[in-house]
């Protein structure tokens, strides 16, 4: 029976991973999408959000916790 728990937990958990990459894909392809003038009347400075943009384009991923992206998810 431990071992059925075990195999519970590790798709609960692999269930929870990909739902949290899901979203976190969702929210780099609206930030994609944006337009600098969205961004900018968040409060996110051109220079800024073009910075955000780049990172996501070359890396495929993005620190959701800075001052400036938490800004663009809020809308």
């Amino acid at each position: 029976q431990k071992i059925r728990i075990i195999r519970m937990l590790k798709s609960i958990s692999m269930q929870i991973l990909l739902f949290t990459l899901g979203r976190k894909q969702t929210i780099l392809n609206n930030i994609l999408q944006m337009s600098q003038s969205k961004a900018e009347a968040l409060g996110v400075s051109r220079s800024r959000f073009q910075g955000i943009k780049q990172r996501i384009r070359e890396n495929g991923d993005l620190n959701l916790n800075t001052s400036a992206v938490r800004r663009l998810i809020q809308n």
